[in-house]
């Protein structure tokens, strides 16, 4: 299989929509953050793994209020049901929660967890017809969020090498720059067929 394949199924399975040049690009900025919080000494593995990204949690922490005050439990259920997130039994025990802030508040504590919760949520939340201009904004500020170092507990005793650090940085830019290819196919897709 091609790596431009590969970046494909990568960015399918996180639910990355791949015809969106605004998805791509926030998707590039979290990786270049990445490649920052690497060079300014985080450990790769506190970046890597089977756990939902480390830059994920750190931007649904910071955005706590703002989600848990703001969306109404309902308005995205199905979505996570629908990739997973949720099991139909995990939802009759959040329906029984009694407000609608206690019942995100659940959501993310016990549920958003693996690669893909963070952008389930970030799609859902993006998809909701319901209450589409405020979540709109909360998708904005998720977007926009940067992390840093000193936010997710930087200390400077990474055990990574450098060599370990290039590596990780070379591959991180390879990355970006098929996502950076599939965006200009996007945009040349869209020049040449209008909708």
């Amino acid at each position: 299989m091609s790596k431009k394949k590969e970046l494909q199924k990568k960015l399918e399975a996180i639910k990355v929509d791949l015809n969106s040049s605004h998805e791509l690009k926030v998707y590039i900025k979290e990786q270049k953050n990445k490649i920052s919080l690497v060079r300014a000494g985080v450990p790769i593995k506190n970046l890597q793994g089977s756990e939902m990204d480390i830059i994920h949690e750190e931007k649904l922490r910071k955005n706590h209020v703002l989600i848990t005050d703001n969306v109404v439990f309902s308005d995205i259920v199905n979505y996570l049901v629908q990739d997973g997130i949720l099991k139909l039994s995990d939802v009759q025990k959040l329906q029984n929660v009694p407000a609608d802030s206690d019942k995100m508040l659940q959501l993310r504590i016990s549920y958003l967890r693996g690669p893909k919760a963070y952008h389930s949520l970030r799609s859902a939340l993006n998809e909701s017809k319901h209450n589409h201009v405020r979540y709109d904004y909360i998708v904005k500020n998720l977007d926009e969020c940067v992390v840093t170092p000193e936010d997710i507990g930087y200390s400077s005793d990474s055990k990574d090498g450098a060599a370990q650090i290039e590596e990780f940085v070379t591959s991180m830019k390879k990355e970006i720059d098929m996502v950076e290819d599939l965006m200009t196919d996007i945009t040349n897709a869209e020049k040449k067929w209008p909708v």
